[in-house]
This record gives structure tokens, sequence and C-alpha cells, in this order.
């Protein structure tokens, strides 16, 4: 049974040149190390990571792929999820693999809130380095909204 865990990026500093450059502030890199940590002690694995383009997301992954083991060929940075709305997060997910089993998507709100509830018919609310975990026994099923929210983090 396939898993997407949606983590939304850690806290962000506030003055940077442009939206995009945001980066972490060190309580956002602390707290992403923390939930990494939390999904290894639980022996997460994931196939694939993919992440924004944004800076605060590439740190985020950039952590969370340390902590978790993730090799750089597992992992894709993908411009359609930053400031991503419904339907270009769904077509990021359409790109998935049938044959993966768990995959760690980072980006940003309200998107990613808004993908929790398409996938899961369930409301959840994603604050900075928080995760929810959506189930389903396919691909296929998960992005036809019969996933179940398993697990907000």
């Amino acid at each position: 049974m396939p898993k997407l865990y949606i983590m939304r990026h850690g806290q962000a500093q506030n003055d940077a040149p442009s939206d995009i450059k945001r980066r972490l502030t060190h309580a956002g890199q602390n707290h992403i190390k923390h939930y990494a940590q939390q999904l290894r002690a639980n022996k997460i694995t994931f196939d694939w990571l993919i992440h924004s383009n944004a800076e605060r997301a590439r740190e985020t992954a950039r952590i969370a792929s340390t902590v978790l083991g993730i090799s750089a060929q597992h992992q894709f940075e993908d411009a359609r999820i930053y400031n991503a709305e419904l339907g270009n997060l769904v077509a990021v997910l359409n790109d998935i693999d049938e044959q993966l089993d768990c995959v760690l998507l980072v980006g940003h709100n309200p998107g990613l809130e808004a993908l929790v509830l398409a996938l899961s018919r369930q409301s959840v609310g994603l604050s900075t380095g928080s995760v929810a975990v959506v189930q389903a026994e396919s691909w296929s099923d998960i992005l036809n909204s019969h996933g179940r929210l398993i697990s907000p983090w």
C-alpha cells in the first residue's frame, strides 16, 4: 500500500530579497531534523523525495534526506511545487512510478493542505515542518481521492 508523506517546509526567515530565496531559521532547521529523526526511529524509508525549488524547501529536503539516508539519485526538485495550486501538485504526483511504496513531498501552504483534502477528503492544518500521511491501495487510488489520512505528525 503506497504512502505519501506530505511535509511543509520548516520555519523560514522573513528577510530575503525574494520569497523563493527565504532560508530556514535555526529553529526551522532543528524542527525538521527532529521530525526526520522521528521518521527514522519509526523505520520509515522513502523511495523518492520530491521538493520545491524554493530555498527553504531545498534546505528542508537536504536535512530530511541526510537524517533519513535518502540518496541523491532518489531526490528530485520540481519547480511546479513552488506556490502551487492543487492542479500543479496533482500533476507532480502523476509522475510517481506506480511501483514506489513511499514518497516524501516537501512543499508549501496553502497548496499542501488543499492536496491533503483532495486526496483524503479530510482537512488538516500543516504548520511549518509538519507532516501528513495519505495511504491507499494504489497511487491511482490516492490520486482519485480514495486515500486515507493515516497520520498528521
